[in-house]
C-alpha cells in the first residue's frame, strides 16, 4: 500500500489525492492497511511457524525408536549437540565424544514392547492433532492467501488486456502484493509439505521395524522362548495398526491440505506455475496493447 504513495508522489501528485473524498479514501487504505494487512501477513508467517512446530515435533518422536535414540539435551532444551557446535576443532574428539555420551544421553523407546509402542502412539497422535481447530485454521487460511494473490494476478491480467482506466501506482501495487503473499504463501506450504512429509517417511520406518520384528519372532520361535515371543508378537500387532492408522489417518483421510489438496511439492510447482504463468501473460497483455502513460501516470486511451 506503501508504493501508491511514493508512485503518486514521484509523478508529481499529492500522496493523498486532490479532493476531499480522495484524502478519506486514501487515508482509509492507509489504516486499514497497517490494521488489517499487516496482520494477515504476520498470520501467514505464523501458519509457516506452526507448520514447523508441528514437523519438529513428530520428527522428534520418530528419532525416538529409531535406536540409539535423541539426546537428552535435544528432546527436552531444543539445542544442538556441542560436536554440531564445534565441527572443524578435531582435537580430543574422541575424548570429548565419550565425555559428552556421559554428560548427555540418549532416551530411546524400545518398540518391542506392547506398552511402548501403544504409549508412542497415542503421544504422536495427540501432539499431531494438538490445537486441531488452528491446525484446520492455518491451512485453511494459507489456502485463502493463496487465492488472493491469485486473484491479483487475474486483475492485473485484466487491466492489461481490456485496457481498463487506472493509475500506474495500481500496478505496482497489484505486483508488490502478489510477490509478498505469494512469497509468504509458498513458505508456508513449504514447511506444510515438511510435516505431511514425515507421515510418509515414519510409516516406512514402522513398517522396518516390522521387518525386524518379525525376524525377531522367528527367532524366538526357533529358540522355543514363549515370553519373548508373545511380548514381540504383541508389540508387532500394535505395530500394524501403528502402520494403517497413519496409512489411513495422515495420508488418506485427513492429511495437511492447501487448497484443498495434499500438501506436496506438486502444490508448490502448481501454484508457482500459475503465478508465473499470470505475470508472463500480463507483460505480453501490456506490450501487445501498447499502454502508455501521462505525466500524471494515468492511463492514456
Amino acid at each position: 500500500m506503501l508504493c501508491t504513495f511514493l508512485v503518486r508522489l514521484s509523478y508529481g501528485l499529492n500522496a493523498f489525492g486532490d479532493t476531499t473524498l480522495e484524502v478519506i479514501i486514501f487515508t482509509g487504505c492507509l489504516i486499514g492497511f497497517f490494521i488489517g494487512s499487516l496482520g494477515n501477513l504476520n498470520f501467514g508467517m505464523i501458519c509457516a511457524h506452526d507448520f514447523q512446530r508441528r514437523a519438529t515435533t513428530l520428527k522428534k518422536l520418530g528419532q525416538l525408536i529409531q535406536y540409539p535414540g535423541l539426546r537428552l539435551s535435544e528432546f527436552l532444551f531444543h539445542s544442538p549437540h556441542p560436536e554440531e557446535k564445534n565441527k572443524d576443532s578435531i582435537d580430543d574428539k574422541t575424548q570429548k565424544f565419550d565425555l559428552n555420551e556421559q554428560n548427555d544421553p540418549h532416551l530411546y523407546i524400545d518398540i518391542k514392547q506392547p506398552a511402548n509402542v501403544f504409549a508412542w502412539m497415542i503421544c504422536r497422535k495427540t501432539l499431531r492433532s494438538f490445537g486441531e481447530a488452528f491446525y484446520l485454521r492455518i491451512q485453511a487460511y494459507t489456502s485463502i492467501l493463496l487465492s488472493y494473490a491469485i486473484l491479483c494476478v487475474l486483475f492485473l491480467n485484466l487491466i492489461a488486456w481490456t485496457q481498463m482506466r487506472h493509475h500506474v501506482s495500481t500496478i505496482w501495487l497489484l505486483i508488490i502484493t502478489v510477490v509478498a503473499i505469494s512469497s509468504i504463501c509458498i513458505f508456508a506450504i513449504s514447511k506444510a509439505t515438511k510435516l505431511q512429509a514425515l507421515s510418509s517417511i515414519q510409516r516406512d520406518q514402522v513398517q522396518k521395524e516390522l521387518f525386524f520384528l518379525e525376524k525377531e519372532l522367528m527367532d524366538a520361535d526357533e529358540a522355543d522362548n514363549t515370553l519373548e515371543f508373545k511380548q514381540i508378537s504383541h508389540a508387532k500387532v500394535l505395530l500394524q495398526q501403528v502402520d494403517e492408522s497413519i496409512n489411513f489417518h495422515e495420508l488418506v483421510h485427513k492429511p495437511t491440505k492447501v487448497m484443498g489438496y495434499p500438501a506436496t511439492h506438486n502444490v508448490i510447482g502448481s501454484a508457482l506455475g500459475i503465478i508465473l504463468t499470470g505475470f508472463v501473460l500480463a507483460v505480453e497483455g501490456f506490450s501487445g496493447s501498447g499502454i502508455s502513460y501521462d505525466l500524471n501516470g494515468w492511463f492514456n486511451y
